[in-house]
């Protein structure tokens, strides 16, 4: 679970914060792992609705197909 902020308040996003938490958790390397095609696959639109806020180019707002 990643915490966007050390407040636990709405609508607060600490950007260094989730990159810490994301990065600590292996997040990043989990991803590199699954789109080379070695674990679980599912489909790309429920992956960037759940992982988008980690691209500049995808939050707050992706517009595009995915």
């Amino acid at each position: 679970c990643i915490k966007p902020n050390d407040k636990k308040a709405a609508h607060i996003f600490t950007d260094s914060l989730v990159c810490h938490q994301v990065r600590y958790l292996g997040l990043m390397e989990n991803v590199r792992v699954r789109r080379a095609g070695y674990a679980f696959r599912q489909a790309y639109e429920p992956c960037l609705e759940r992982y988008k806020m980690l691209c500049k180019q995808t939050w707050p707002h992706w517009k595009g197909p995915a």
